[in-house]
């Protein structure tokens, strides 16, 4: 189906299409099964616009499912490489190519989009929606706007995206989405605070939800500062209380958050984390219809927590050699589940010179963390790096092994590697590591969404 540029309907700074346009040129969204994901099934089913300079703005298709492919192109990342979480999430992403005008100022210029908009059938926005909205750029002035939530009770849905250098005069696309999976989920049935959960030896309270205060200075992109102002009345904190074998404890802190509304709709959430413990332990932005969602988190003990011998195991007398990397073969330690092996030690370029160990980290849960002492020959301890640099135990990054972040590697790591930089003691010639295996616990919240206006004290 060819478009003649001369008969698109033109975008201007206001964001309107000319009526007249609009009869001809409604199309709708289709979608058909390939290989797991949906996705249009012939070219009609594009949909067009034309920015007021002349860019045609073309939504050449819809795909749905954890799929990240679309017409030859692909936004996925190789499995076992990298540092970020694995993107397993149902998500629909919106694949749009621009044609600027063959002449003009903007002929040459590329195209970068703004602010995402998602309003259901009603017309109602979802702001809480955009907050996880992401665009990842192609080539040839390509886009994929990646959807991880969305108005999932509606059958069909509208989604706006400003694209302009003058956000005082942005120019606006609106796409019609079909809703690849309408459900009629009720909401979370909700429980008022304090919320009591239990694992072993760990009791976790949520004590209730308070709105955060507006930050003293916001940076980025004017899109971006525009959706977190409209976003901060969502802005909120969860503070919890904690017991361990009993007694009250500040040794642990919630680690990862997944906030989820009933539909599958995966809300925007941060928590603190063990090498650099947040000011607030976990917030995240409520949903902007009151509904209630549900709080997913992870606890792991602080880097000043005190752990039991059999919670623990040793590699000692390990050689050292300054300069150089040295590998050694052998060295393993095992705990339950968990087997250590050594991968390197040497000496790294970070801010001056320092030490990185390195473990190769088979078994575990997928959440495990690992906490490190390292003492030298002297009995002289090693110190770590940054905000934890005198506390207890090394916090470590647990990561893919560096051969498989290769971007070409396509097959998943055997096993994870856990790295710890530190500052060792001059003349250190040999070094023995304590290492502990501090694993997680996780809890699940539903709080009644009713926020209080006053932060707990710290």
């Amino acid at each position: 189906m060819r478009h003649d540029h001369n008969t698109l309907p033109r975008v201007g700074a206001a964001g309107k299409i000319p009526m007249a346009a609009v009869g001809a040129l409604l199309l709708c969204v289709f979608f058909a099964v390939v290989g797991g994901s949906r996705v249009h099934s012939a070219p009609p089913a594009h949909q067009v616009a034309m920015l007021a300079d002349g860019t045609v703005v073309t939504l050449e298709g819809v795909t749905y499912g954890r799929e990240r492919r679309f017409g030859g192109m692909s936004i996925e990342q190789i499995p076992g490489t990298g540092d970020a979480t694995p993107d397993t999430q149902d998500a629909i992403i919106l694949w749009t190519r621009a044609v600027r005008p063959a002449a003009g100022r903007n002929a040459r210029v590329g195209f970068q989009p703004g602010p995402i908009h998602i309003f259901d059938d009603a017309g109602k926005e979802c702001i809480s929606c955009e907050s996880v909205a992401q665009a990842r750029y192609l080539p040839n002035n390509g886009h994929a706007f990646m959807l991880y939530a969305w108005p999932r009770r509606s059958a069909e849905f509208s989604v706006e995206i400003s694209y302009s250098y003058d956000p005082r005069h942005p120019a606006i696309v609106k796409f019609r989405v079909a809703n690849p999976h309408p459900v009629r989920t009720p909401p979370y049935t909700p429980m008022p605070a304090p919320i009591t959960r239990r694992d072993a030896d760990l009791e976790v309270t949520l004590d209730g939800l308070h709105q955060m205060p507006p930050p003293m200075y916001r940076g980025g992109p004017i899109g971006r500062q525009e959706l977190e102002n409209r976003l901060q009345p969502l802005h909120t904190m969860a503070s919890f209380r904690m017991k361990f074998h009993g007694q009250p404890t500040q040794e642990w802190i919630p680690t990862e958050a997944l906030i989820t509304d009933s539909t599958g709709n995966a809300y925007n959430g941060e928590a603190s984390n063990l090498y650099q413990p947040g000011r607030y332990p976990l917030t995240y932005y409520r949903s902007d219809r009151d509904e209630p969602l549900k709080i997913g988190a992870w606890f792991h003990r602080t880097a000043n927590a005190t752990f039991a011998p059999q919670e623990t195991m040793a590699l000692n007398n390990l050689p050292m050699r300054l300069g150089s990397y040295l590998r050694t073969p052998g060295a393993t330690a095992r705990l339950a589940d968990v087997t250590l092996e050594m991968s390197e030690i040497g000496e790294v370029e970070c801010v001056g010179k320092r030490t990185m160990v390195k473990l190769n980290v088979y078994g575990g849960d997928p959440h495990l963390a690992l906490l490190m002492q390292v003492r030298n020959e002297r009995g002289k301890s090693a110190n770590g790096i940054g905000p934890n640099e005198q506390a207890k135990w090394i916090t470590g990054a647990m990561r893919a092994p560096e051969k498989f972040r290769d971007e070409e590697t396509a097959n998943p790591a055997p096993h994870r590697c856990a790295e710890f930089l530190m500052d060792l003691p001059r003349g250190t010639s040999r070094i023995s590591l304590t290492i502990a295996v501090n694993r997680s616990h996780f809890f699940e919240f539903t709080p009644t969404p009713t926020v209080l206006h006053d932060l707990p004290a710290r």
